[in-house]
């Protein structure tokens, strides 16, 4: 709740970011600009980047001190040289945005000297192909391949993508499609995406035993952690609703890692200036839309998919709905497909080969237990005839 002191309402990170006018993805954006920061200013109260609620209390216990924040500002503008411009855009209008919300004032004239401007680089994007992408999706494993081949067939971001539920996905469609809330997406409207029918068949199969599994297993490994590198917030398997089960920084992590086995480090290297990675996920947008131009006779469809919006984009998703958008889509679908009809069998035969091995193992594990309880029992009995 906003405190009062001297007749001024004072606000915390929380109450800062519960910005009506906001998208979700700003909201969140701004939390994280503004932990960042509170974990720069105070480095012993989260020292493992375990307890963010700490630094942000901090935080929100700084910003009513009468103290000129510009030197902070300062100092931390400069230990975040090297990073992406616009993520030092976002993080600094962040921080300024909250001080200037508590009552702080700032010489102009010093913050220009001291914030850097971020408007001059620019991310030199390496050249993503469908080769390149069917390469990915025959390195990968089934989730890897979901992952790829929805970002590929939607058009979606990928943290809109990691925030689908199951109630999302409608598969009985046609096409299949996937139903994007405005709370996931970056302008904060609601659209719907399409599937393929080759990505259709891979989710499917995802959906059918394979998701389940991956969620069952990667909980057991949380379990296996320390306290202190625990996830407190995972959900039990049954519980998580996500059609990924997984967060935006897992599968970042799955996206470098599988494109790392299809492409020589020459190809990975990060940009100079912004040291972004020049296949980043989201230049699976830019391959789309160039793939897109071939396939969509009405180039306002593709627009519509991808989330721009505009005035006359309103008037003719009002007149075509989903419905409309989804027939130009199967009529375009042969254009943003990236696995010919052999690799597309090849999938299910795959995924049945590593059940197979995983029931295996399942199998070799339950015996070698049954074998190690007996030897523990014989040595119990060997340990009581001796006394």
């Amino acid at each position: 709740m906003a405190k009062k002191a001297d007749t001024l309402t004072y606000y915390t990170v929380q109450e800062f970011c519960d910005n009506a006018n906001w998208s979700e993805a700003t909201k969140k954006n701004y939390k994280y600009a503004l932990l960042h920061y509170a974990r720069f200013l105070f480095k012993d109260t989260d020292p493992n980047k375990t307890n963010p609620d700490a630094a942000l209390a901090a935080l929100s216990s700084h910003v009513r001190k009468k103290t000129d924040p510009t030197k902070d500002i300062g100092a931390y503008a400069n230990f975040m040289k090297g990073k992406p411009p616009k993520t030092v855009g976002l993080y600094l209008t962040a921080v300024r945005s909250f001080y200037g919300l508590n009552h702080h004032t700032f010489n102009k004239q010093e913050m220009k000297r001291i914030v850097p401007k971020t408007g001059d680089a620019e991310t030199r994007q390496g050249e993503l192909t469908t080769e390149i992408l069917r390469k990915m999706v025959g390195a990968a494993d089934i989730r890897g391949r979901v992952l790829v081949m929805v970002l590929a067939s939607t058009a979606c971001r990928l943290g809109e993508l990691c925030d689908v539920q199951l109630d999302d996905v409608d598969m009985r469609a046609n096409p299949a499609r996937i139903h994007l809330r405005k709370e996931y997406t970056k302008n904060g409207r609601a659209r719907t995406v399409f599937m393929t029918d080759e990505c259709k068949e891979v989710v499917s199969i995802w959906l059918g035993s394979e998701r389940m599994k991956f969620l069952s297993a990667s909980y057991q490994r949380n379990e296996g952690l320390n306290d202190r590198f625990r996830d407190k917030n995972r959900l039990l398997p049954q519980e998580d609703q996500r059609l990924l089960g997984i967060s935006t920084f897992g599968a970042r992590a799955i996206w470098y890692n599988t494109i790392s086995r299809v492409l020589d480090k020459e190809q990975l290297k990060p940009d100079k200036k912004t040291h972004i990675h020049p296949l980043s996920p989201h230049v699976v947008r830019k391959w789309w839309r160039i793939a897109a131009n071939q396939g969509f006779r009405n180039e306002d469809v593709a627009h519509l998919i991808m989330g721009h919006w505009n005035n006359s984009l309103d008037f003719v998703y009002a007149r075509m709905g989903d419905a409309g958008i989804g027939k130009e889509f199967l009529k375009a679908q042969s254009a943003l497909s990236i696995l010919t009809s052999e690799s597309t069998k090849g999938l299910q035969e795959k995924v049945d080969q590593q059940s197979d091995r995983q029931i295996a193992l399942e199998r070799e594990i339950e015996r070698m237990q049954k074998q190690i309880a007996q030897l523990t029992r014989a040595a119990e009995i060997a340990e009581g005839l001796k006394d």
